[in-house]
């Protein structure tokens, strides 16, 4: 039997007369956008108008951005002619062409577009300061003239660098007159000095060992140093040590956001050597091991200290202040965001002050981290061992919290050899119980007067505790406004400590824990 097929009114309509006229449209849309119009009215655009690089360090050069030159238009436009106004810092490259002198009549079809990839090689400038260099793109289409301008700062730089891939110095003053880019290991064997205001860049790899004396920092100091580049980089301290990439890894994200870009600074004790260690307004950023305190000498370990105050540790893929066998007091500090421990203490006596101890690794929604959270990471942990000293630590007016529950943890083993003082803070964790009366609980540690988080808290500690892409809203540990850390510190203890790290005055009868007043 034949079939008849009829359209009814409600029925589907038929499938080919559809497919027929899109191919059609789009045949007739292509041949449009194809068709070249010498219509003065017709301009390209630019995805900016504008290109600016963050500050790029003379003779080492920038990475490479990129511009979109879109024509809008129906149809097709011809560009003349493009020419580089200087030629001289920016390097050019348009439709895989980096002689511009080459590229006439360069056709874009309607709605389509071009790529124009740039990057900065900048001489020395021989100046301390950033010096502005600028340059122009100018395309001549349909009779109109458009320009894209070229910025990027140049900033000279001492070089420390070493075929053997390690500079060994007697001595060593970092000073702020122009940074410092370290390509390798730098070993200071006797005194290593740092002046407010020092800038120091280490590339991929690279680190800075003190085995001498260290003085970093002025104790009296509270100028912030002024921005180098344009980038939203963590805030400085008076002294900053990070990751020579001061690029962008995308969009607005840039590199000193992802930790690991280099290895960090090592303080190792020798016998014989200084018996104190002095470190105040440090800024270490993104590195992989933070800072690492050792005490090399088994015969010395009673009578080497190091006080580190003013200071901010954050961001490293590993743990952020490592101490092992030496005497350490951290005062008005934040050691914030690591892979594995914020804080690490084996083995003599650890005195934390008005400091703010968070561990928020990797809380975000953009992938930025070349390492994951450890699991068993927390923020602070007290371990120990049958061959060092008792270990002393203590907690006073400090905030200390993290993502997890257990956020300062003892070691399991040989409890009894801990002792310590644990009053006036705010401490995420399961570990410890208050206690009001302040009694020794089963391993000579004296806790009261603390303020605990629970579950059913709601209130935020801290103004941000998440990376959100989109907003580019980075971390910040200063204190909520209502947060349950403001007002809980000892005042006695505040007393001792009349600024906060921002040099803002700390009153005692209602001072915050934590480094922050504000």
């Amino acid at each position: 039997m034949r079939r008849i097929f009829s359209i009814h009114p409600y029925s589907p309509t038929p499938l080919l007369p559809i497919i027929v006229m899109a191919i059609t449209m789009i045949f007739l849309s292509g041949c449009r956008n194809e068709q070249i119009s010498d219509d003065p009215s017709l301009r390209l655009t630019f995805s900016q108008d504008t290109l600016r690089f963050d500050t790029v360090f003379t003779t080492v050069g920038s990475a490479t951005k990129s511009v979109i030159v879109y024509n809008p238009n129906p149809n097709a436009v011809v560009i003349s002619k493009v020419t580089q106004a200087q030629r001289r810092y920016f390097s050019i490259n348009l439709d895989g062409e980096n002689d511009l002198s080459r590229l006439t009549n360069l056709r874009i079809n309607g709605q389509d577009s071009l790529i124009l990839f740039v990057n900065v090689y900048i001489d020395p400038q021989e100046k301390n300061t950033p010096v502005l260099v600028e340059d122009a793109v100018v395309f001549e289409t349909n009779g109109n003239t458009q320009t894209l301008r070229l910025e990027a700062y140049g900033q000279d730089v001492e070089k420390i660098r070493s075929q053997a891939r390690k500079s060994i110095f007697d001595s060593y003053t970092f000073t702020a007159v122009k940074p410092y880019l370290i390509y390798d290991t730098l070993l200071v064997t006797g005194d290593l000095v740092m002046t407010s205001g020092a800038r120091l860049y280490f590339h991929q790899g690279a680190s800075l060992i003190a085995e001498g004396s260290v003085a970093i920092g002025a104790p009296s100091s509270s100028t912030p140093l002024p921005p180098y580049s344009s980038t939203p980089l963590p805030p400085y301290s008076h002294i900053l040590c990070a990751p020579d990439r001061i690029d962008n890894l995308f969009d607005s994200v840039p590199y000193a956001y992802s930790a690991g870009g280099w290895d960090g600074i090592y303080i190792r004790h020798q016998a014989g050597g200084s018996d104190e260690y002095h470190i105040d307004g440090l800024d270490l950023i993104s590195a992989t091991n933070g800072l690492q305190i050792i005490n090399e000498d088994s015969c010395g370990l009673s009578s080497v200290a190091c006080s580190l105050t003013n200071s901010r540790i954050h961001n490293q893929a590993n743990n952020g202040l490592s101490v092992r066998n030496m005497d350490v007091e951290v005062t008005n500090t934040e050691i914030s965001n690591c892979g594995q421990f914020c804080v690490y203490l084996m083995g003599g006596k650890h005195t934390f002050i008005h400091s703010t101890i968070a561990a928020y690794f990797n809380s975000t929604n953009v992938r930025i981290q070349s390492t994951i959270h450890y699991p068993l990471s927390t923020a602070v942990y007290v371990d120990n061992a049958d061959s060092l000293p008792k270990v002393t630590a203590e907690f006073m007016n400090c905030v200390i919290t993290g993502l997890g529950s257990q956020n300062l943890c003892w070691a399991d083993t040989i409890k009894e050899d801990y002792e310590g003082r644990i009053f006036g803070n705010y401490l995420k964790t399961d570990s410890l119980h208050n206690s009001p009366s302040g009694v020794t609980i089963g391993d000579s540690r004296t806790i009261h007067n603390n303020i605990y988080w629970t579950p059913e808290d709601t209130a935020q500690v801290f103004i941000n505790t998440f990376f959100e892409y989109q907003k580019y809203d980075y971390y910040d540990f200063h204190l909520g406004e209502f947060s349950p850390a403001r007002g809980i510190a000892d005042s006695a203890v505040a007393t001792l400590y009349t600024s906060d790290k921002d040099g803002l005055p700390r009153t005692p009868s209602h001072a915050n824990a934590g480094c922050y007043e504000r």
